[in-house]
């Protein structure tokens, strides 16, 4: 099974279980994102995926914005969760690859 199949395959257990099928079906062609507790959504990217919080910031809206990926960088998540702590997975990939630090003299 591949990554994205797992992933939409974990959440949507969880979300079948909090929701009655009706609640959960998304306007045809509409994909909605994968939402739980902050923990929970934790604990799954890293069972399953191995992948650990490597970069965050504040979005303007109040909500804090996390990637997560795996040492080796094959998978990639990234997660939004709003200030009464509700995550949602809102992207995810493989190959992720991050960037040297910038250089903080001027270049000339």
């Amino acid at each position: 099974m591949d990554r994205v199949a797992m992933a939409v395959a974990a959440v949507g257990f969880w979300v079948s279980a909090a929701a009655p099928a009706a609640a959960q079906a998304p306007p045809a062609g509409e994909l909605q994102p994968a939402c739980q507790t902050h923990d929970e959504i934790m604990q799954m990217l890293n069972q399953k995926f191995a992948e650990t919080p490597t970069a965050l910031g504040l979005q303007s809206n109040g909500h804090v914005i996390q990637v997560f990926a795996s040492k080796d960088g094959m998978t990639w998540t990234i997660v939004t969760t709003r200030p009464d702590g509700v995550s949602c997975i809102v992207a995810l990939g493989r190959h992720w690859e991050a960037v040297p630090d910038p250089a903080l003299e001027p270049l000339a």
